[in-house]
């Protein structure tokens, strides 16, 4: 099962994708909410992504990540210094 999560709420994050052939790519959120809408879902992202190296489609390993300082990851989650 995969959660429905949309993109535009996660705007400062990145998709990682990694293929079965060795090709991964990170692409910032943002990008693909300006490109595709902000409808789009990360499950939408996994079902459609096609890798550019080997034109595989399926079988894509997908992660959403935070790229950039701790500080600002953190932010919001309750921890306490």
């Amino acid at each position: 099962m995969f959660i429905m999560i949309q993109l535009k709420n996660v705007l400062a994050h990145h998709v990682w994708l990694s293929c079965k052939c060795g090709h991964s790519n990170l692409i910032a959120v943002i990008d693909l909410v300006e490109e595709h809408g902000e409808s789009i879902t990360l499950d939408q992202v996994r079902r459609h992504a096609r890798c550019t190296q080997c034109e595989r489609k399926g079988n894509i390993q997908l992660r959403l990540v935070y790229v950039g300082g701790s500080q600002f990851a953190l932010s919001g989650s309750n921890t306490k210094e």
